[in-house]
């Protein structure tokens, strides 16, 4: 409640709730939290969501080809607490390395999309459509 009222957003819907949702293949909660954004959308503004969900893939497929590291030497690797590798072991378990190039590939036409190009579908069905490929 605290946060909601400094801040201005749920602790529950946020981009990096959204991360763990889909590191954790949430169907249920990541659908609840894009729906929470298309309700919302001048407070979750799609072009940074992308770029975010863009970097948090991109360190998974850093981990995908770094595998032998140890923890702290991953962590270092992705700028990140060690504390949250724990997600990050579970995301890069749950996409291989082909599922998590295609997601790169997902998040690159969503950002295409996004800007208007080759597409009519509003921010919303935007990030529907991605969640629902990834």
């Amino acid at each position: 409640d605290m946060v909601m009222k400094h801040v201005g957003i749920s602790k529950e819907f946020n981009v990096f709730e959204l991360q763990t949702a889909l590191a954790n293949k949430d169907v249920m909660k990541a659908n609840q939290i894009i729906h929470y954004f298309a309700a919302n959308p001048r407070d979750n503004p799609v072009i940074p969501i992308i770029s975010l969900l863009f970097g948090y893939f991109s360190k998974i497929l850093l981990m995908h080809h770094n595998s032998g590291l140890k923890k702290e030497e991953m962590a270092a690797l992705l700028k990140v607490n060690p504390y949250f590798l724990t997600e990050y072991n579970t995301a890069a378990r749950n996409y291989p390395l082909a599922k998590t190039l295609r997601i790169l590939g997902y998040l690159h036409l969503a950002d295409l999309q996004s800007k208007g190009v080759d597409s009519t579908l509003n921010d919303s069905q935007i990030l529907t459509e991605l969640v629902y490929k990834i």
